[in-house]
């Protein structure tokens, strides 16, 4: 059975690289290349010349060789972490991993505010950047987004000293625990896959506590400063990779949570896994009871579970072809994420049932349209000529 690759661990630059920090003006100097420089890259990229070596080498000779490698690898991450369409649970988690490191006096935003205000700041930017909209006073709304939001911190995490924000006398402290669960507490924001395979041996004995901890409001809603607030990324990751498949409901209820910033990671946990977690997925996909988003990340999962060869790919599709008949189908957020886990595994064997789905008006085309599934535009396409 084949593994899918862990995404890349996040570190902090070398004590010796910021022993040496610009000054702020050279800093902004930099950061202001290096958002340049993503702008040209995705130019090749939406013309298909992402790896063309000549323009690449163009780019190196005026940025830097180690400049173009360093922004390269900031939008792999940022364009390719996400393996699906729900995702705004990630994005809160990498706010809270900036604010932990750089926040100092800023706000500490919750979720929804996040998301409001990422409106507004994409709104301002695009009618700056796009339509050539621009007043004094949207510039510096869209500066002082820019700041409060920290956007792009990871273009000047190895620029800038640490400002970790201290936690306010009003703020929950985190809980108490007996070790070993309490050595979890002290893993900080360091999110390391690789740590959590290697440690994964010594925690078998201790799901209950995991999954004690991956519920603690006082340390999943703890202040990002602080190294407890991250316990729960260890113990979800821990819980995946020591095979508790008799926690694959129970996790889905992070879902319905408010500030989740853990969720995004259930395809990939229920996939570690294995086979075992494949009943529960199937639970939470035909529960009308749980959230659509749940139910959602639970067809992802079992496309995980596909793709890594734990379970045969032609049974699956057919059962989810059979959840889409107009008879089954009872909700058209649901019906839009297994049509976009069937098109992510190229089921080309259930384009009927795709079809009638569509026809039928039982699908949310917010989350897919007919015109996005690549196999069937295929098929016309060859039927047409």
């Amino acid at each position: 059975m084949t593994r899918r690759r862990h995404a890349s661990k996040i570190t902090l630059a070398p004590a010796s690289v910021r022993a040496s920090l610009p000054t702020l003006a050279e800093r902004k100097r930099i950061v202001a290349r290096r958002a340049q420089l993503m702008k040209e890259l995705l130019r090749l990229s939406i013309y298909g010349r992402a790896n063309d070596k000549s323009e690449l080498k163009k780019l190196m000779r005026r940025y830097g060789e180690s400049e173009v490698i360093l922004v390269t690898k900031i939008m792999r991450a940022q364009f390719t972490r996400n393996k699906h369409i729900i995702d705004h649970a990630e994005g809160y988690r990498h706010y809270r991993l900036g604010f932990a490191r750089f926040g100092g006096a800023r706000p500490f935003l919750s979720a929804a505010e996040l998301e409001e205000l990422n409106a507004e700041h994409a709104l301002l930017h695009a009618k700056r950047e796009f339509k050539g909209e621009s007043t004094p006073a949207s510039r510096a709304r869209e500066a002082e987004l820019d700041d409060l939001l920290q956007m792009n911190w990871q273009f000047w995490e190895d620029l800038a000293p640490l400002d970790i924000p201290p936690r306010p006398a009003d703020y929950p402290a985190p809980a108490d625990y007996p070790a070993p669960l309490a050595s979890l507490l002290d893993w900080g924001w360091t999110l390391d896959p690789e740590r959590i395979a290697r440690a994964a041996p010594n925690w078998k004995a201790h799901e209950r506590g995991l999954e004690k901890i991956l519920f603690d409001e006082t340390l999943r809603n703890g202040w990002p400063g602080e190294p407890a607030s991250w316990a729960p990324w260890h113990a979800l990751r821990l819980l995946g990779e020591i095979g508790a498949f008799a926690f694959a409901r129970r996790l889905a209820d992070l879902c319905a949570l408010p500030n989740d910033w853990l969720s995004d990671l259930l395809p990939e946990v229920w996939a570690r896994m294995g086979t075992p977690a494949e009943i529960a997925l199937w639970d939470i996909l035909d529960d009308p009871q749980m959230p659509p988003k749940a139910r959602g990340l639970a067809a992802f999962g079992l496309q995980n579970l596909v793709e890594d060869e734990s379970l045969p790919r032609l049974p699956v599709i057919r059962q989810f072809a059979a959840r889409l008949a107009p008879q089954k189908a009872d909700h058209p957020d649901v019906a839009g994420y297994i049509i976009y886990t069937l098109e992510n595994l190229e089921a080309v064997e259930a384009k009927d049932a795709i079809s009638l789905a569509f026809e039928k008006g039982l699908v949310n085309t917010r989350i897919i349209s007919l015109e996005n599934i690549e196999f069937l535009r295929e098929e016309d396409n060859g039927n047409s000529g």
